[in-house]
């Protein structure tokens, strides 16, 4: 039988993609992407909030498994939840934006799990060890890393003693040095005199111990020049390859604590190593391990932004509310006096036992944060007796204090734990996708004194729009996204003193305002009811897809019912080249799949799809709804993905007062911090 060079392409690209998913047990949507470009096949991606199902059926060779692979220039991986002979499923729900089939548990339970946890222990223990420096010099000498005596069961012990349920090692801190054995950098404990792998035997000996075993890992690498200003394509390649090794080689990973990462004094910004591509990363690798991003230095206390724990770090002054803290949360302290060791440290008091049983481990349990307290091993890898000495009394201490509460946080430690109540089950979602208002346009009514509309799209949390208290009776902020772009989620972060009880929020699309939605709020809470833009009686349901057939030489053009609109980015075409002035008229019913209809291979960009103008039928008809959870002064909507080049919210209500109860002191109590406009994937 004579097989074409063409074909043999195709089903190279398709087999070899296949084994890579199969084989490949890590990151396999990046994997995919190489098979795609080796072939040559066009990429394929979807936004739909539900699922967008692709043929890859093999008569339509144009459209292959390798399509799945998300360009490297892309800020986000959808994950590929499932594969058979004829189709695949992209799941792209936005409110588990990384949910793959072997993910099992959800995140509310995997974060009441830590919570219930209660108190680990934190281990500093990297080159700074040496230097006696939390900040060594960058290009410090692998030579100085040589913990001859190292001891990581003694670390495990240690921790039991003190009713702690699981550790978490600085697998690589600001200065770069890795204690693994990676592949990444010559920068590593295998170029030192030690030559071992400290990760290996950490994660081997606190198992031993029966504890949880969880990572931290620093963006920010002076080392390798991942810093402000020096930033290259290489850098992200870098982290995520290192993180791939940490997520594969050394078992379940209950958590990974991430720094130096869009903090006010590393200044790399969650679009310079984007987050969204790097959380997808992690959970595509490890579903039930958490990510932590010690970022409360800029972001609210008041929801997950780009975490899925929040955390304070007591000693740069952040400190839980121990009495509203409504979100999972952890708090991290030192036992003495910096994170890493200090040649001092054997002649200096630790921290006092009962002060860190009765002001940390007992209230912040009350208040859902766990609290994991750092202690720093010495340059022979083992810990100090004042050390061992402290971690015992806190031990008996707590377990008088408040008995058999160590007993029951050791329980959480078995995997399978679930926790009997739904503490967080209403809490927002963790925002991770990328802001696209951050820096642009703004504009608005009145506002009051220098507070104008640009501080509510600055990426400050600390700074304002405000209404003026004179002005209109129902104040507007107008945010310009200079471009049609898509989008599924709003979050708004109201300043401290504003209450704004109702509003309606509206989205400019092909130069019109329509409106997006009605959302009224208390201080506790929000719900909304869905405008024009989105309730169309005859609109597609999020759970529902379209057919989508073209014709050699055509380009696909819009075909919207309503304003209920999805995306897919690009689908195949059969024949030659895309006239420019062509367009084709989609017709598609409710309740169908998006499938491409075609035999070349010749790739044509779908802006827009939806549903024809006949209503839904009965069976696959649904009233669409908008998400919307308020935490604080944080509320956050997330709804159908639309396209809008333009933002507008209408404040209709809101407390009524007089200076100076109001934002600062002017007697407005409408003042907006941050309108983020977002994309989740």
């Amino acid at each position: 039988m004579t097989v074409t060079n063409k074909t043999t392409a195709y089903l190279v690209a398709i087999l070899a993609t296949i084994v890579v998913m199969y084989s490949c047990p890590v990151d396999c949507l990046a994997c995919a992407a190489t098979s795609a470009k080796v072939a040559s096949v066009p990429m394929v991606e979807s936004v739909s909030k539900s699922a967008f199902v692709v043929n890859t059926d093999t008569h339509s060779p144009s459209v292959s498994i390798a399509q799945t692979a998300t360009s490297a220039k892309s800020a986000s991986v959808p994950m590929v939840e499932s594969v058979s002979k004829s189709a695949f499923v992209v799941n792209t729900d936005t409110h588990s934006p990384a949910a793959t089939s072997a993910q099992i548990t959800s995140l509310d339970a995997l974060q009441r799990r830590f919570v219930d946890l209660r108190f680990g222990m934190f281990i500093h223990f990297n080159m700074p060890t040496y230097v006696d420096e939390d900040w060594p010099d960058p290009d410090a000498s692998p030579e100085l890393f040589n913990p001859v005596k190292l001891d990581c069961r003694q670390w495990a012990r240690a921790a039991k003693s003190a009713g702690m349920t699981y550790g978490c090692l600085t697998t690589k801190h600001h200065s770069g040095f890795c204690i693994w054995d990676t592949k990444t950098t010559d920068y590593s404990v295998m170029s030192s005199p030690f030559k071992r792998d400290v990760v290996k035997e950490y994660v081997d000996a606190f198992r031993a111990e029966n504890l949880d075993v969880m990572l931290y890992y620093s963006i920010l690498d002076t080392h390798a020049h991942l810093r402000p200003g020096w930033i290259v394509p290489e850098h992200k390649d870098m982290v995520k390859n290192q993180l791939r090794e940490l997520l594969t080689n050394y078992g379940k990973i209950s958590a990974i604590i991430i720094d130096g990462w869009d903090a006010p004094w590393s200044r790399i910004s969650y679009d310079q190593i984007p987050f969204e591509e790097i959380y997808t990363l992690i959970k595509s690798i490890q579903p039930d391990c958490l990510v932590m991003d010690l970022n409360s230095a800029k972001y609210p206390a008041d929801a997950l932004f780009y975490t899925d724990i929040k955390s304070y770090e007591q000693g740069a002054g952040q400190h839980i509310d121990k009495e509203s803290n409504a979100l999972p949360a952890l708090s991290c302290l030192p036992i003495q006096k910096t994170w890493f060791w200090k040649s001092y440290f054997p002649q200096t008091p630790v921290k006092d036992a009962e002060m860190l049983v009765k002001d940390n481990i007992v209230p912040m349990g009350k208040a859902y944060c766990n609290f994991i307290l750092n202690v720093a091993p010495n340059r022979d890898g083992l810990m100090d007796d004042n050390a061992l000495k402290a971690l015992t009394q806190i031990g008996k201490i707590w377990a008088k204090t408040e008995p058999g509460a160590a007993g029951e946080a050791a329980k959480a430690i078995d995997p399978n734990y679930v926790a009997a109540d739904l503490r967080f089950s209403e809490c927002p979602a963790p925002i991770i996708a990328s802001n696209l208002a951050k820096g642009r346009r703004a504009d608005s009514s009145w506002s009051y004194d220098m507070e104008i509309s640009e501080f509510a799209v600055d990426d400050n949390f600390g700074s304002a729009w405000v209404a003026n208290a004179l002005g209109p009776e129902c104040p507007n902020l107008r945010v310009y996204l200079d471009k049609e772009l898509l989008l599924n989620m709003i979050a708004i972060t109201e300043e401290v003193g504003s209450e704004i009880r109702e509003y309606r929020l509206d989205a400019r699309v092909n130069g019109q305002w329509q409106e997006l939605m009605l959302v009224h709020a208390d201080a506790q809470s929000a719900s909304a009811d869905a405008g024009a833009l989105l309730s169309c009686a005859n609109a597609a349901s999020p759970g529902t897809d379209a057919v989508v057939s073209v014709n050699a030489g055509e380009r696909v053009s819009s075909s919207t019912i309503g304003s209920h609109i999805s995306e897919v980015r690009r689908t195949s075409v059969s024949g030659g080249p895309v006239s420019n002035g062509a367009a084709a008229v989609v017709s598609v019913n409710a309740g169908e799949r998006v499938s491409s209809s075609t035999s070349g291979s010749h790739s044509s960009e779908v802006r827009r799809t939806s549903v024809s103008g006949s209503p839904a039928s009965p069976a696959t008809a649904s009233v669409v709804s908008v998400n919307a959870k308020k935490c604080g002064r944080v509320t956050v909507l997330r709804f159908s993905t639309i396209y809008a080049d333009a933002i507008r919210i209408t404040v209709l209500d809101s407390r009524k007062t007089k200076a100076p109860d109001g934002v600062y002191r002017s007697g407005s109590t409408v003042a907006i911090s941050e309108l983020g406009v977002y994309l989740e994937r």
